[in-house]
């Protein structure tokens, strides 16, 4: 329900901010900055996706005693990750408070904070389970399947009736 309320409250605290700012630096300098805002974004979103990206890629190719990744660097990894989407999107969404809080995101120690204390409330709670897959165990991969067939060739010698429609099935 907390949620349901912040969703429905954030257009409206929104488009108040950008009326009440807007009516002091002007229309123009609102709209450029939506619009900086949204570029800034969109690039950081991209470059520091990517190192998060290979944050987690790293995480999992360091194996564990048991041959799997080490739990605690692939949440802190992917909580990242997930951090800097939510930033990104922020600052693509048009809006003063997403703007500021996207900013606040994409501070690295700020974005570690937060990954804490989510982790730590995800890992307390009987919501979550982590299961990770191995080359052992059930999860392990399965052979693949070859399913054999035949085909024939459906398409018209070049240079035939000069007509550019694509072939039919019989």
């Amino acid at each position: 329900m907390p949620l349901l309320i912040a969703f429905l409250l954030l257009p409206i605290v929104e488009i108040w901010l950008l009326i009440e700012i807007g009516g002091e630096i002007g229309a123009g300098a609102t709209i450029g900055w939506i619009i900086l805002s949204a570029v800034i974004g969109g690039f950081l979103l991209r470059s520091q996706g990517t190192q998060a990206t290979a944050r987690v890629r790293a995480a999992l190719a360091q194996a564990g005693p048991e041959g799997r990744p080490d739990s605690a660097a692939l949440a802190g990894g992917l909580l990242d990750g997930l951090t800097v989407v939510v930033a990104g999107v922020c600052l693509i969404l048009p809006g003063f408070l997403t703007d500021a809080v996207g900013i606040l995101l994409f501070i690295p120690s700020l974005r570690r904070v937060i990954g804490r204390v989510l982790w730590n409330g995800l890992r307390g709670s009987s919501r979550m389970r982590v299961y990770a897959a191995s080359g052992r165990g059930p999860f392990r991969a399965q052979a693949t399947t070859v399913i054999e067939g035949e085909y024939r060739d459906v398409t018209e010698p070049r240079g035939g009736n000069g007509d550019s429609a694509p072939p039919r099935l019989p």
